[in-house]
């Protein structure tokens, strides 16, 4: 593990400027770019083909249609379902609404009390309300 640099200053777009310029000119590095190498022959195409569907053992992941992504079987809730909000957001945008359905009212309120207005990310928020 590296420590970190305590004089390192993360560059801003002022001084980014400069660096493009220099990294145009080929002062940064010292080195312009190398000349491409030949094309290669097809006998070299063919063998890294080849090489490619050797190391394939030709098994492929499946996806099981049969299994359920709702959440039936857990325990402490029956299901759910994600559905189009019937209410626009603060910002009058359209979002999603997700509806559980608890075994118990003990359940539910432990989740409201856990998830009510819980920020997911800037600008998602959870509430839960009885139904």
């Amino acid at each position: 593990m590296k420590k970190e640099d305590p004089n390192f200053v993360p560059p801003t777009s002022l001084h980014a400027k400069d660096t493009i310029a220099r990294l145009g000119n080929g002062v940064i590095g010292g080195s312009e770019k190398r000349p491409r190498e030949d094309r290669m022959d097809e006998d070299e195409r063919e063998s890294k083909r080849e090489k490619t569907e050797e190391e394939d053992d030709g098994e492929e992941m499946e996806i099981e249609d049969d299994e359920e992504s709702s959440a039936k079987g857990k325990n402490g809730f029956q299901s759910t379902q994600v559905v189009p909000s019937p209410q626009p957001n603060a910002a009058g945008q359209k979002c999603k609404m997700a509806q559980v359905l608890f075994d118990s009212p003990d359940l539910a309120t432990v989740a409201k009390d856990a998830l009510d207005g819980f920020t997911l990310k800037k600008g998602w928020v959870m509430s839960v309300a009885y139904i």
